[in-house]
């Protein structure tokens, strides 16, 4: 799966997209186990800190009312 032509990844979520493109850059520079640990908790921390604020910008812009001028 992993070795999948990176061009041909469509039905694959954003996440499931990095994380194969993550798997084969640790396969192809020979990267330690320990550092691809420390390379995916920084990752997942991005992923989850980006989710957090686009649902904060999301709450913030439904808060908004729309008004109509009397003529």
């Amino acid at each position: 799966m992993y070795n999948c032509d990176r061009g041909n990844l469509n039905g694959f979520t954003k996440a499931e997209k990095l994380s194969i493109f993550l798997s084969q850059l640790i396969k192809d520079h020979n990267i330690k186990r320990e550092a691809y640990r420390e390379i995916v908790r920084y990752v997942n921390t991005v992923i989850r800190d980006h989710d957090e604020m686009m649902k904060g910008m999301i709450q913030n812009t439904s808060t908004y009312e729309s008004h109509q001028l009397n003529s």
